[in-house]
């Protein structure tokens, strides 16, 4: 079970609403188990510690990938920056920033499910992608400010 929630908010999501869902059942569930049974200490420890350690693995790197999406996008917000004082204008797509402003075009988040999104549209260009959840974290760069959607 642990694999399976470690897999989707680890490797999947980059966040740890699944193992928030997940893991408090799961843990009652060990703990009538250890109840209901009565197994060794050993085991009940066992039992009652595998739902935690997944959740605060789950949440750790939630956190980790949070700072790493934030840092990542001033990356990108610097570098359309440096794009308009050069060109006079913010770029189409962000592949215009590749290879003179950015190596890469980074990822937000170092899991499956992450990628900026970007539009300029009618010279009013957004940068955008899914914090967690229904989260969306947007960028605005005619007014220089972060907005958010839940």
């Amino acid at each position: 079970m642990a694999a399976a929630v470690l897999f989707w908010d680890v490797g999947n999501e980059g966040f740890w609403g699944f193992s928030l869902l997940f893991c408090p059942p799961w843990f009652l569930i060990s703990a009538v188990k250890n109840v209901m049974q009565r197994p060794g200490w050993r085991i009940a420890i066992l039992r009652a510690s595998m739902p935690l350690l997944t959740f605060a693995i789950a949440f750790g790197n939630g956190n980790l990938q949070w700072k790493i999406s934030d840092a990542n996008a001033e990356r990108v917000i610097k570098a359309c920056d440096e794009f308009r004082v050069a060109n006079g204008r913010y770029p189409s797509k962000l592949d215009e920033l590749v290879p003179k402003y950015l190596a890469s075009v980074p990822p937000p988040k170092y899991c499956m499910m992450s990628s900026f999104f970007y539009v300029n549209s009618e010279g009013h260009p957004m940068l955008w992608w899914n914090r967690y959840g229904f989260y969306t974290r947007i960028y605005h760069f005619d007014e220089k400010r972060w907005g958010n959607t839940d």
